[in-house]
């Protein structure tokens, strides 16, 4: 999978949506949760769908599950004197947010967050890009079936096995187009929220975790509110019932 590229049009200021785009993930997923919930899940269709913000929430979710750096992410870059007179000459993670030129061209389009514009940069100390990523809504699974991913969640004690994620994604979609519009489903990347620009790997902060929590292997369903700001809600559907079991235990 190519990382930022399938979310450039969620900016970390504003997640304006291209048409819904189609839904590629593995065959099967994973839910890791609290048996009651695990139970409200397979047997009514009862989805819990987050938001990043609220993720943000370590004290509520637990370490595994919360993450106060949830949707941030920092790039930089150590200047020694270098001096830049052209566009081409600046670091990827700077181009379309500063522009080197006496005259803005016509064609140029002021990204979200603002913008610099000047005839030439020295490069001096540390330059940094701090993105924040607008709340939006995620549903978090697992790529991976094991107990002890199920462990480093607090308060876990049980597995759903969604065996058909794709129209089950699908039919959340259309049970909350009046909410939200599906921007897609992506794997986590595991690195560092801060990167000198030529390690960053190019991820959108929506999709960035700690590296300690690579084993989760965490794929996420996400989508950008038509309206702000936004809330955690329930989501019950018998027909999300029909693709979901209970891996673990087994009753």
């Amino acid at each position: 999978m190519t990382p930022s590229r399938h979310l450039s049009n969620l900016t970390p200021d504003t997640p304006n949506l291209p048409p819904e785009p189609p839904i590629n993930c593995p065959p099967v997923l994973y839910k890791y949760t609290e048996l009651k919930h695990a139970i409200a899940m397979v047997r009514h269709g009862a989805v819990r769908i987050g938001t990043m913000y609220d993720y943000r929430k370590e004290e509520s979710h637990g370490a595994a599950i919360g993450d106060s750096g949830e949707g941030t992410k920092t790039t930089y870059i150590i200047g020694h004197g270098e001096e830049i007179t052209s566009n081409e000459q600046l670091p990827e993670f700077l181009r379309g947010r500063t522009y080197i030129g006496k005259q803005l061209p016509s064609s140029f389009i002021p990204p979200p967050g603002g913008f610099v514009q000047c005839e030439k940069m020295i490069l001096t100390g540390k330059l940094s890009l701090n993105l924040n990523c607008e709340d939006c809504y995620l549903f978090c699974t697992s790529a991976a079936f094991d107990l002890a991913i199920m462990d480093q969640f607090t308060g876990a004690d049980a597995c759903v096995q969604i065996h058909n994620p794709v129209p089950f994604l699908a039919a959340i979609t259309c049970y909350i187009t009046d909410k939200a519009q599906l921007f897609g489903v992506h794997a986590c990347c595991y690195q560092d929220r801060q990167a000198e620009h030529t390690q960053d790997k190019g991820y959108h902060p929506a999709l960035i975790k700690p590296v300690r929590y690579a084993s989760q292997r965490e794929w996420r369903a996400i989508w950008a509110p038509t309206s702000h700001p936004i809330q955690p809600f329930i989501l019950p559907s018998p027909t999300l019932a029909r693709y979901c079991s209970l891996r673990w235990p087994r009753l």
